[in-house]
């Protein structure tokens, strides 16, 4: 089972691009069930699970996957490993996280 070793730390910039925009505070680490270490960096900006505003009253932005949605974002943005196995982590993180 993999895991997250700190909490989400991260501010509101604003919308860009009509986009809801987060930028993270604290490093976000994450260890996968194969003990690789992927660390997304303080000042990494993420729209967290792109969740549009009229549903944040059912799914609101802040809900428990965020830190796997973050990881997703910067594993996406980032380029360090396929898209498909970007999706692949997501769900494993969104498994760890309950």
């Amino acid at each position: 089972m993999g895991k997250f070793s700190e909490h989400l730390d991260c501010r509101w910039v604003g919308v860009i691009k009509n986009k809801v925009v987060w930028e993270l505070l604290q490093p976000l680490t994450y260890t996968t069930d194969a003990n690789e270490v992927i660390i997304v960096p303080v000042g990494f900006r993420t729209d967290l699970a792109s969740t549009p505003r009229i549903l944040w009253w059912w799914i609101p932005p802040d809900w428990k996957y965020s830190k796997a949605a973050v990881l997703h974002d910067y594993l996406i943005v980032s380029g360090s490993v396929p898209w498909s196995e970007a999706n692949v982590l997501f769900y494993h993180a969104m498994k760890d996280l309950g």
